[in-house]
């Protein structure tokens, strides 16, 4: 299993250091078969991981804010884009940049996770309660 969760991580790699430049606001993938690739590769890598990690307290809490991260993502980003202007000199390559990404969605979950418990209390409804 481990072998397997490796050459999926090296594939994933590959596809998407290949594939170029995607920009999802166009729908310009680049090469579409290298995109999906990745992202399945990607995704297999996850599921990989996540079987083989031991359960967290946590992780039952990152996954019900998880619903909120995804209608999150493009405030946060615009917010998170604004406090970037402060200490990035490129804002373009460093939101094209491993490192970019990294930070916009680590910070798009973790606002998620501390918005989450006032949602859930406010608008149960959105998280399958009543």
């Amino acid at each position: 299993m481990a072998l397997a969760l490796v050459a999926l991580a090296l594939l994933q790699f590959a596809a998407v250091a290949g594939n170029g430049r995607v920009e999802m606001n166009f729908l310009s993938l680049e090469n579409p078969l290298l995109f999906y690739l990745g992202g399945f590769s990607g995704i297999g890598v996850v599921v990989g991981l996540v079987m083989f990690l031991p359960c967290h307290p946590h992780d039952a809490r990152t996954g019900d804010a998880a619903i909120l991260a995804f209608p999150l993502h493009r405030p946060a980003f615009s917010v998170f884009s604004g406090l970037d202007l402060l200490f990035v000199a490129d804002m373009q390559a460093f939101k094209a940049s491993v490192w970019g990404s990294v930070v916009y969605n680590a910070g798009a979950r973790t606002l998620a996770v501390v918005l989450w418990p006032r949602v859930r209390r406010s608008v149960p409804w959105l998280g399958g309660g009543r």
